[in-house]
């Protein structure tokens, strides 16, 4: 199977990360892009650990606000980009509620 580049918002998340682990145990390359409001960061720094730095890449941004998180990333990883998981979310009623406006 050819190798892939995957966009995961919310990847330090739960599923995110899970999801991350497959692809990258896969040798797909891996775009994470979270604010780590509700992801935790031993998620992220377990996957730093199994990949390699340019197998995974991880972007802290806030996928609310304008495009400004796109600047990080090189023109080459956003053309490549084969599939998005686009999972950032807060997690319950309560964290969303607190984050609104």
């Amino acid at each position: 199977m050819k190798n892939h580049t995957v966009l995961i918002t919310g990847g330090s998340g739960f599923i995110g990360s899970h999801l991350a682990e497959y692809y990258l145990t896969q040798n797909h390359s891996v775009i994470i892009v979270d604010n780590f409001c509700t992801g935790l960061r031993s998620n992220a720094d377990y996957l730093k650990g199994i990949s390699s730095s340019e197998k995974l890449t991880i972007v802290e941004a806030d996928v609310s606000k304008p495009w400004g998180w796109v600047q990080n990333l090189s023109s080459e990883s956003l053309q490549n980009i084969n599939y998005v998981f686009h999972l950032a979310s807060p997690a319950s009623p309560p964290l969303y509620q607190e984050m609104a406006f």
